[in-house]
């Protein structure tokens, strides 16, 4: 029997099976507030040894102790994992011991034993029939219950606020847990003594009589071939989700976070609204939604008491590639140089790395597969093609990649594509690829080393899929604004056929549409997503073109949520602005498209089109960019740009706002007159206007 014995006498111990002494009868209905002031129920349970734990006796023996719900197969439970170690060394010194309960069933013993080992003499309970957490009438995988001596529940709720679904802060904004603990030994009343939790829910433990026991569904006939159609291919045994969804086990084990899931819409993942009925539109080839009658038969097993059936009724099972490239054997792998380490938490900035093909002729892309080494830590890969550099310098403007459209794309859900039979994407000899990386600590110290394999078409396609990206680099979102709206916009030049999507911001985005303007007047939304999770940035390909004639414009347009009431908010006191980093923010709308003719979009073929700055003030000759930059800066439009009005240039061009001097020593060249302001006649001398 493992124990971990501090000064105060009392002993944290490791526990799997347990026994409940007369279990109180539990509402399903009772609200968290009503459970405070309670008495702990009687549990009693066996640690890995066999012997027997009194956990009311453990709780006497101190100051009291903390129950922290947690399991090894919910990504927000993951994220906990250093802050236990953090919080069970707070509460020992407070004299609280501290036990772990895991209430998934099916949650695999060597994940269990790995966690423990990370915390020696960690309590950890694994709940597998569900007893304490029915007694405690436990909401959530992160829940935390805190008893005094006297076995009074005092606080329950969330560990502290710092993860949730979807959510990372960089730290906690509350420390619940260890708040209340500290009113606790200092004989005050919990200030705060019930919050919501985050984390994976738990099964309801609706008592026999009140779930629906006449429904005739059961796993094997219906419910198996739901979850094979729409989630096993994330949701299988080394996939890319936290838990497989193959067996009965495995699909009653996570009821409860099923049917909320599948009652948000956040499961399986898929955003697009549907076309409206007036409307022409083809529908999306990947299109992943649940169907209503599938949805239907799914929350009716998933809220019943949930049959098994009989397995002579099951399908075949689904076969998944093993360590294979699921498109085949690639005709080029190419790995990043160096594997790239990742903390157990914390804000990680986008990694950015660069990588030769090595190609000695143009090849013609017709599929893709980006592979992580440890799929857990990355949330999102964006791959851009670049042209050869003669000089062999790094370029350092990463704006620029955002504005050249993206060459492959890894998001949850999406790690490889297939092009459409009859096109390709051009590598041109000597190409390299740069990777942007956004990786997301799931609570322990690990590393990753990428890698893309490449199939090509023997010859020539006959078509060229194209990608563009929509941006407004100008964004500017003012503290606490709850749906602010910002475009960006692109007038075609010639007849193009629209075939897919991909919008992209960051925490604060709420909602993206694509629509299209013809030259008649009539405009068309193409593609609206009205709750945009940055945890999903998903690629919407359709199922078949939409024509776009010349003179069409293209509109991108991207709510905003700068809010208290959005939880991934890091400051909604801040004026956002366009930015690399996930408390910044970006409107981009990627768009894949056809075209017969060779035509030039505003992008990096374009000097001028380069960076921010160079997209905002678009075509034209010279002095059309300078008056233009000009009215940009000139904020109190008296004809003078002062050195705060300059100053609004480090949110375009990268250069100053990686070393503001640049700016002082630019303002100082370009002052003819001395007078510490630049007229219009001054700013003639500035030459390079590309945003680089």
């Amino acid at each position: 029997m493992r124990r971990f014995v501090d000064g105060s006498g009392f002993r944290t111990i490791v526990c799997t099976l347990l026994v409940l002494a007369s279990p109180p009868v539990i509402r399903a209905d009772d609200e968290p507030a009503n459970s405070i002031l309670r008495k702990m129920p009687d549990i009693k349970a066996q640690d890995v040894a066999g012997s027997p734990v009194d956990l009311q006796a453990l709780a006497r023996r101190g100051n009291g102790l903390a129950i922290l719900f947690r399991s090894e197969t919910c990504p927000v439970s993951k994220q906990y994992g250093p802050t236990f170690a953090r919080v069970e060394t707070s509460l020992r010194e407070r004299g609280i011991a501290t036990v772990v309960v895991n209430p998934v069933a099916t949650d695999p013993k060597d994940a269990i034993d790995k966690f423990r080992a990370t915390i020696p003499g960690i309590a950890y309970v694994h709940d597998v029939e569900e007893r304490i957490a029915a007694a405690l009438i436990a909401r959530s995988t992160t829940e935390a219950f805190l008893y005094d001596k006297a076995l009074t529940l005092r606080y329950r709720g969330g560990i502290d606020d710092q993860f949730a679904v979807g959510t990372a802060l960089e730290k906690p904004r509350h420390n619940w847990l260890v708040d209340a603990a500290d009113d606790m030994v200092s004989g005050r009343d919990v200030r705060l003594a019930v919050t919501d939790p985050s984390g994976c829910v738990i099964d309801p433990h609706q008592p026999a009589g009140q779930a629906d026991r006449n429904v005739e569904l059961t796993f094997h006939d219906r419910i198996s071939r739901i979850l094979q159609k729409h989630c096993q291919e994330c949701h299988h045994d080394g996939g890319l989700a936290p838990f497989p969804l193959v067996t009965y086990d495995d699909a009653k084990s996570h009821r409860a976070m099923i049917a909320r899931e599948v009652k948000r819409g956040q499961m399986p993942p898929w955003f697009a609204e549907p076309a409206k009925s007036d409307e022409t539109h083809p529908g999306w080839r990947n299109d992943r939604s649940l169907p209503a009658s599938d949805k239907a038969d799914l929350l009716a097993w998933l809220g019943s008491d949930s049959k098994e059936g009989d397995p002579a009724d099951a399908p075949l099972p689904r076969k998944f590639g093993d360590s294979g490239w699921s498109i085949g054997k690639p005709d080029l792998v190419l790995q990043l140089p160096e594997p790239i380490a990742i903390a157990a938490q914390g804000k990680m900035p986008y990694q950015i790395r660069t990588v030769e093909t090595g190609l000695t002729d143009d090849k013609w892309l017709s599929a893709y597969e980006i592979r992580p080494t440890d799929r857990q830590a990355v949330h999102h890969v964006l791959v851009f093609l670049l042209p050869p550099r003669p000089n062999g310098n790094e370029d350092k403007d990463r704006d620029e990649d955002e504005g050249r459209g993206f060459f492959a794309a890894y998001v949850p859900g999406t790690a490889s594509m297939t092009l459409p039979e009859g096109y390709g994407k051009r590598v041109p000899k000597g190409s390299r690829f740069r990777f942007q990386i956004h990786y997301t600590p799931y609570g322990e110290a690990t590393e990753d080393r990428l890698e893309i394999g490449l199939k090509w078409h023997d010859s020539a396609p006959s078509k060229e899929l194209k990608v563009y990206g929509l941006s407004n680099p100008a964004i500017e979102i003012p503290p606490g604004a709850a749906r602010h709206a910002e475009t960006a916009k692109v007038r075609i030049p010639a007849d193009v056929r629209l075939l897919g999507f991909l919008p992209h911001m960051h925490v604060r985005g709420a909602a993206f549409e694509y629509a299209v303007e013809f030259p008649d007047g009539k405009r068309q939304v193409i593609l609206n997503v009205p709750r945009y999770d940055f945890n999903w940035q998903l690629h919407y390909q359709l199922a078949s073109p939409v024509e776009v004639p010349a003179g069409s414009t293209v509109i991108a347009t991207a709510i905003f949520d700068n809010s208290e009431a959005n939880k991934a908010n890091p400051d909604p006191s801040k004026t956002v602005h366009w930015g690399q980093q996930t408390d910044e923010e970006m409107l981009l709308g990627y768009v894949e498209f056809e075209t017969d003719s060779k035509i030039a979009m505003p992008g990096p073929g374009n000097r001028i089109a380069n960076g921010p700055l160079g997209r905002i003030l678009g075509g034209g000759d010279p002095e059309q960019r300078r008056e233009r930059l000009f009215r940009l800066l000139d904020r109190d439009d008296d004809g003078k740009l002062t050195r705060e009005e300059l100053g609004r240039l480090e949110r375009f061009v990268p250069r100053l706002r990686d070393d503001p001097a640049r700016l002082d020593t630019l303002l100082k060249t370009l002052d003819d007159d001395e007078d510490g302001k630049l007229d219009r006649t001054e700013l003639k001398n500035l030459r390079n206007l590309s945003g680089g």
